[in-house]
């Protein structure tokens, strides 16, 4: 480029008029600016989408695990139901029966507590079986105390299911137990 001296103003233009003088396009100098706005605002959408994504996974674990501890809830009480059935139908029996006619019936309470057992490990590794994530703590938490419900009344079905007799049921650890998971789902909600 070439310069050229500037000539004096006509009557024409304008006393405010001014040549520029350029050294090089200037489009260089403002994309610097239009990249940083362009990885900026790709971030900015990536963290958003990620976000979205985690949500939608904490959902589908939540439901997924709040239907696992539906179900082993639910066969935790029918298995007991089924237990004490079996105990209040031959519970007239048990008392006046020779002690070959009380070994069976006692049997039979076993193998209901037995079936129980079976039933409640089910659920329970269905439960065990939920996938979550690493970084959903309080859906963790949940998780672990549904499997610990579960394994309280796994353990005392078991227990039946060796002595042949109902006895004492452990309530207040059932409860407390229940009481726990039941916080802890919705917690995680």
């Amino acid at each position: 480029m070439r310069w050229q001296p500037r000539p004096e103003p006509d009557a024409d233009q304008s006393t405010g008029h001014i040549d520029v003088l350029s050294t090089g396009p200037r489009e260089n100098r403002s994309r610097v600016p239009q990249l940083i706005a362009l990885a900026v605002g790709v971030v900015v959408v990536v963290v958003f989408a990620a976000a979205a994504g985690d949500r939608a996974l904490r959902h589908r674990e939540f439901l997924s695990l709040s239907s696992a501890a539906n179900d082993a809830q639910t066969t935790a009480t029918h298995a007991d139901a089924q237990m004490l059935s079996t105990r209040q139908y031959t519970m007239p029996l048990l008392g006046s029966a020779p002690a070959n006619v009380r070994a069976g019936l006692e049997q039979l309470i076993a193998q209901s507590a037995g079936q129980g057992v079976t039933a409640v490990m089910a659920t329970r590794a269905k439960v065990a079986s939920t996938s979550v994530l690493p970084w959903h703590p309080a859906l963790r938490k949940a998780k672990k105390a549904e499997l610990a419900y579960l394994d309280s009344w796994t353990a005392y079905l078991e227990t039946v299911a060796r002595n042949g007799d109902v006895g004492t049921m452990p309530t207040q650890q059932l409860d407390a137990d229940l009481s726990t998971a039941t916080a802890a789902l919705q917690h995680a909600a």
